[in-house]
């Protein structure tokens, strides 16, 4: 099984897309629908860096800052366990409790973000492709962050990976692209310059793509710009 790259053992898999939103599914089954955006934001939290153990007072403080202490904590505790009964599956556990500290079975789970930050690791030619062509958007593009602890956190993550995404694109461009791969490239960084466009990186990048599909007056439009 896999999605996003190869797994090595049979499993049941929890897909997790974090590129471009946020979308969770199980093999060939539709969607999952998430009780509320608090799930979604501590479930992101968890699979953002599988295995890393988070404390109940992290999380808590970090998704109902303005709670008293036991209110959070409370709260923590019922969006978890809406999360568990989400993902049980007979004889695994996705969401591992453990005393004050919770995390995910990297086994069950396979995240986009961090299967592109794998690729990258790897540097091959043929991995920058692949990464290029999973980086769908920006990080949790399109999710309303529910507390600003949160938002903080998301932001920091959404510059790296994007940045990363930036640095990938300028390789490949190097060694140049497909006119599939290029159109594709063209597309992500047009969407990303209207997020985004004092990104200097991007409107360069966007001038070499225009001048390898043809496009010179484009480029000089861009340069302009």
């Amino acid at each position: 099984c896999g999605l996003f790259g190869e797994l090595s053992r049979d499993c049941i898999v929890w897909y997790i897309r974090l590129l471009g939103g946020l979308d969770i599914r199980r093999e060939s089954h539709p969607s999952l629908n998430l009780p509320s955006r608090k799930a979604g934001a501590l479930l992101t939290v968890l699979v953002r860096y599988p295995g890393k153990k988070y404390a109940r007072e992290q999380l808590a403080a970090m998704l109902w800052p303005d709670s008293q202490h036991t209110s959070a904590r409370g709260s923590l505790r019922q969006t978890l366990k809406q999360l568990r009964q989400l993902f049980s599956v007979p004889g695994e556990e996705a969401i591992v409790v453990e005393s004050e500290n919770l995390t995910i079975d990297p086994s069950l789970f396979e995240i986009d973000a961090v299967r592109f930050g794998e690729l990258v690791e790897r540097a091959t030619r043929a991995d920058l492709e692949d990464a290029a062509a999973l980086y769908q958007g920006d990080f949790l593009a399109g999710f309303a962050d529910p507390t600003e602890p949160f938002a903080e956190w998301a932001t920091f993550e959404r510059m790296h990976l994007r940045e990363r995404f930036v640095t990938v694109l300028e390789h490949l461009l190097h060694g140049g692209l497909s006119d599939d791969q290029s159109s594709r490239a063209l597309q992500r960084v047009v969407s990303l310059l209207s997020q985004d466009s004092l990104d200097e990186r991007l409107h360069r990048i966007l001038m070499e793509l225009y001048l390898e599909h043809g496009h010179r007056s484009a480029a000089l439009m861009q340069y302009r710009s």
